[in-house]
């Protein structure tokens, strides 16, 4: 069962399946593999940023407010019933996309946490970019960056698409919102 996951959220990260070709199962072994290995991929990136103990809370909030938001938005169209595959299928994918991510927010991350500090000391460099070569020395990588992003956005939105068509899409917008906006409002980490 673990390996047909893993082949299917390849094939579904070159939109070559869907999350309803993600195996169901009836215990709560696959859902645990797939929320852990989550907590996994997601720990290490907040890492770049956060203390372990951060990390972990950080990586648990972000697995539950997809939990939440894939909840929501299926119930929303009352398909329930399609919940284990969806947030299966988003969690392994986002998490395969994010170890991806890794080598470039290892040359990322420091570069801007130096740009930040030196912004916070002297907020003229923002009138000045040129008085910031490290900017320019991760460039690529911020591309690659910005395209693995990309990309998971679209195998995101792929998914929903997919487990409850079009109406998905603006619920899932509307739901992303106003968790945003709580999430901000409670002052959360991440």
């Amino acid at each position: 069962m673990f390996t047909q996951a893993f082949w299917i959220s390849l094939r579904i990260l070159i939109f070559r399946a869907g999350p309803q070709d993600f195996p169901f199962d009836t215990g709560r072994r696959l859902i645990a593999a797939c929320a852990g290995f989550a907590l996994l991929a997601n720990a290490v990136t907040f890492l770049f940023v956060a203390t372990p103990a951060e990390a972990i809370v950080s990586a648990l909030l972000n697995i539950g407010l997809m939990a939440l938001l894939t909840w929501l938005t299926l119930s929303s169209m009352k398909l329930q019933n399609r919940f284990q595959q969806t947030f299966n299928a988003l969690a392994v994918t986002t998490s395969i996309l994010t170890l991806l991510m890794l080598p470039l927010l290892a040359k990322v991350v420091p570069v801007w946490m130096t740009v930040m500090d030196r912004l916070a000391k002297n907020p003229e460099l923002m009138s000045h970019p040129e008085d910031l070569p490290e900017v320019q020395a991760i460039s690529t990588a911020s591309f690659w960056l910005l395209l693995v992003l990309l990309w998971q956005l679209l195998v995101t939105a792929y998914i929903f698409f997919k487990a409850a068509g079009r109406k998905a899409l603006l619920v899932l917008i509307v739901l992303f919102i106003a968790l945003m906006v709580a999430r901000a409002l409670i002052g959360a980490p991440g």
